[in-house]
């Protein structure tokens, strides 16, 4: 497949980022239940990254339109980062039971930053990508890759959570998100994918 290495980067830095997002999700939700004895808790959090993600959709599109898509994916993973630390400060401090509605909101903004990364990404494989059969084999990678994750996750995070604990899902997190932020920045612009970027951007604020 003659793609760019701008694709494989930008690809890869979602992946990881998506990966240490959905295992840490399944992860906190699983330790909340072992805490608590309560299934519901762990049933909020899933229910909570769903709702995030659903009633924020229409304006990551948006926001897709006006921003760099390379820009928008470093800030929603720094963003990202910023939630898993925010995580391990409720999850470890004294009142647990107090910070959980605390803890849920955190959790939908990292769903929200996680969803603006694969939009942000799979927006741009038209992009990246030229010729119609190359074209189908990047967005088949696209998608079988992000089902993939969805499959392995809930067991890596159960795994993860009986085997390092908490903490030791919360820092995969973190170096989740060090690694993919590391991928987005090494991707390459070059002026021709940049003009056809800013071709788009300005196509898509007329139709605004």
């Amino acid at each position: 497949m003659s793609v760019n290495k701008t694709f494989y980067l930008l690809w890869l830095g979602q992946l990881i980022s998506n990966l240490g997002t959905q295992i840490s999700f399944y992860g906190i939700g699983l330790w909340l239940f072992s805490i608590s004895g309560n299934i519901k808790d762990f049933a909020l959090v899933a229910i909570i990254v769903q709702l995030a993600r659903l009633s924020f959709l229409p304006f990551i599109t948006k926001i897709i339109k006006k921003i760099s898509r390379k820009k928008l994916m470093i800030i929603s993973c720094m963003f990202g980062a910023l939630c898993t630390l925010a995580l391990a400060f409720i999850l470890f401090s004294n009142s647990l039971s107090f910070n959980l509605y605390l803890l849920l909101i955190v959790q939908g903004l990292a769903a929200t930053a996680d969803a603006i990364m694969i939009i942000s990404f799979s927006s741009l494989i038209p992009i990246l990508v030229e010729g119609a059969q190359d074209l189908k084999t990047a967005n088949g990678l696209f998608a079988s890759t992000d089902n993939l994750i969805l499959t392995i996750s809930p067991f890596l995070g159960s795994w993860l959570s009986g085997q390092v604990g908490i903490k030791g899902i919360l820092l995969c997190d973190c170096f989740s998100f060090f690694l993919a932020i590391t991928c987005i920045l090494l991707a390459p612009f070059n002026s021709k994918l940049v003009s056809k970027i800013n071709l788009l951007k300005q196509e898509n604020q007329k139709n605004i």
